[in-house]
């Protein structure tokens, strides 16, 4: 048993201190026989004149405490209502009041016990939390106690102290109300101490009491709502806040909020989060007979790998699976899985998901799996043209998966993003950067590349570089004039992958899981179908008016593309105006024109018409050109 030490006065009650130990001595001969001795620090001693110094138990020294301090005289009740009081200020600072309104009131439940102390605390500004309480053999609560927020002491013994510990707002307080509860669950108040030995918390304060704070359902369900919407918690907060006309009327704190919203996660997961993820996919199986999954296991059982898609996702890829655009820079989730999602271009040039996969890392064996998976998904049907980023593991993987009649292009932003820190001294030279983004995104023939590439070796002196001379050597994979053979619908880049990332990055964070991922991208999926039914329901009403009237091939192309296929068209359609045209020979059924823009284009182009065909051939991809004097 351990006692706090005296507080001053305690000499008064007839005790001193011996050598650390606190000792009775001054009852008189007619009311005590014997004199005790109690430890400050241990278990408990006491000491008898006829009897050696004995070690007892608990229970022992309750039988002798009424041989030292008969319960008739109140000097051991005295001692330890001082004694709880020591080390703290031993004036009252506050008195609730000199008689209790709660004492020998009953009530039904805990809940309304703890409400109503909880209610009647913050009317005198303190805060409130569980103490003790005892249970009957069978397991029924008979006695419980609550206490002022500033009971008790905080243990000043930990080795370890951290700059992120909690404020000790403990003073020993030792205010409380005390319930006995029978056997019909009726809870009866019958005691109730109202002395604080610390200042009340003023009115306009009071709400940040941590008793005083509760994140109701209502508000949780808003809160996890307007985050799955991808509105921030922070935001979410700001909007609360004013419509109940701020933060005293809020009812809890921001850290309230994010605890109980990780609480609720933790609670949906139902352990383990793999696990609960194979689950939402054998169910959706069995609901739905075109949805497809698969994963992968270490040798440890764990999940490693796994992919995704549903019904219409195949429907989509049979229709727009021409070109797809893979990436993998995403990996915001708890466990640093690799976010990989396979997307493409639909008829309106909108995104649309292709299909769902997570690897665990970027070797080349989990994108063998990864590219095996998702071909197996879609009946072995091949893309035109994939887009990645220079990943060697991914290249690999295409390689072994994909069959050879697969363009593989790759990003012209990642290489961009690259030459800053690969040639980042050549970058600083002027006009650099100007003249190797023309060569990453503009040439339109090999004749052109070839000509400008040396250009750029020449005027800047690198042809040595060593990065430059590994980018040259894999040209076709990244330089459009190379690639106007295979079909990739204009796109240069895997931005539309790295849209996919940022719609789910604004609603996600580091530290959510897989089953947050899944649920999420159902979400970006489902708006992505909405907007694509927007735009064919536009496209049924009507088209946007031409920009020039009365010309038949935007007649004819208003007449066959969606609105935002014929914009495209419209578009280059205008900048071809700006062409002038010669006559280069006539090889009858064909005529040819050499076409350049004046000032500007230091190449011409030649464009074939075949007169009983009616079709039109471009030799720009091909090496047929001639420099402009």
């Amino acid at each position: 048993m351990t006692l706090p030490p005296p507080m001053r006065g305690f000499e008064d009650l007839g005790f001193e201190i011996v050598e650390g130990k606190v000792v009775y001595c001054g009852a008189k001969e007619d009311e005590v026989d014997s004199f005790g001795v109690f430890e400050l620090e241990g278990d408990v001693d006491y000491v008898d004149r006829d009897c050696e110094l004995q070690h007892s138990s608990i229970s022992e020294f309750d039988r002798h405490c009424e041989v030292v301090f008969p319960s008739s005289t109140g000097l051991l009740n005295s001692f330890v209502d001082q004694s709880y009081a020591a080390g703290t200020s031993d004036e009252i600072m506050f008195e609730e009041a000199t008689k209790s309104e709660l004492l020998y009131k009953d009530f039904n439940s805990e809940e309304e016990a703890y409400d109503i102390y909880n209610e009647y605390a913050f009317k005198h500004g303190s805060g409130i939390r569980i103490d003790k309480s005892k249970s009957r053999n069978d397991g029924s609560l008979k006695m419980k106690r609550f206490v002022c927020c500033n009971e008790g002491w905080k243990d000043e013994k930990a080795k370890n102290k951290r700059t992120y510990e909690r404020l000790n707002i403990r003073t020993g307080c030792l205010a409380f109300i005390q319930f006995k509860i029978d056997r019909l669950g009726l809870w009866t108040c019958t005691k109730h101490y109202m002395k604080h030995n610390h200042h009340m918390i003023p009115l306009e304060k009071r709400h940040l009491l941590r008793s005083q704070r509760n994140v109701s359902k209502e508000n949780l369900q808003f809160m996890s709502t307007l985050r799955c919407s991808g509105v921030k918690i922070s935001a979410a907060l700001r909007a609360m806040k004013k419509d109940v006309g701020g933060s005293p009327n809020l009812g809890f704190t921001a850290p309230d909020a994010y605890n109980s919203l990780s609480a609720e996660k933790r609670a949906l997961l139902d352990g383990c989060d793999s696990h609960q993820l194979i689950k939402y996919f054998a169910k959706r199986q069995l609901d739905e007979a075109e949805f497809y999954y698969d994963f992968e296991q270490d040798e440890d059982g764990c999940l490693v790998n796994f992919f995704w898609r549903d019904g219409r996702i195949k429907r989509d890829y049979e229709y727009f699976g021409d070109l797809l655009v893979f990436d993998t820079t995403y990996r915001t989730n708890k466990y640093g899985m690799i976010c990989a999602p396979f997307v493409g271009m639909n008829h309106h040039a909108n995104n649309l998901m292709f299909g769902m996969g997570f690897i665990f890392n970027e070797r080349t064996e989990s994108f063998v799996w990864l590219f095996d998976t998702f071909l197996k998904s879609m009946g072995n049907k091949s893309p035109i043209t994939i887009m990645t980023d220079q990943a060697q593991a991914i290249a690999a993987g295409i390689r072994n998966v994909f069959p050879p009649s697969v363009h593989h292009r790759l990003c012209v932003w990642h290489i961009e993003q690259n030459s800053k820190k690969h040639i980042g001294a050549l970058r600083a030279l002027d006009g650099f950067t100007d003249l190797f983004g023309y060569l990453l995104k503009y040439c339109e023939t090999p004749a052109e590349f070839e000509h400008f590439w040396k250009r750029m070796l020449m005027k800047y002196k690198c042809e040595k570089d060593y990065w430059l001379c590994d980018l040259y050597k894999i040209k076709e994979m990244w330089c459009p004039a190379y690639s106007k053979k295979h079909w990739s619908g204009g796109v240069l880049s895997s931005q539309r992958s790295e849209t996919t990332n940022k719609s789910v990055s604004e609603r996600l964070n580091k530290t959510q899981g897989l089953c947050d991922f899944y649920h999420v991208f159902l979400d970006v999926i489902c708006e992505w179908r909405s907007k694509e039914n927007g735009n064919d329901f536009n496209t049924l009403r009507g088209n946007r008016h031409l920009a020039f009237a009365h010309i038949s091939i935007l007649v004819h192309a208003k007449s066959l593309y969606t609105i935002q296929a014929y914009i495209i068209f419209e578009e280059e359609f205008i900048k071809g105006t700006a062409y002038e045209h010669s006559d280069a020979g006539l090889h009858f059924p064909e005529y040819s024109y050499h076409l350049s823009r004046s000032g500007k284009d230091k190449i011409r182009h030649e464009v074939v018409f075949n007169k009983e065909t009616h079709v039109m051939f471009s030799f720009s991809s091909c090496i047929s050109f001639t420099l402009c004097t």
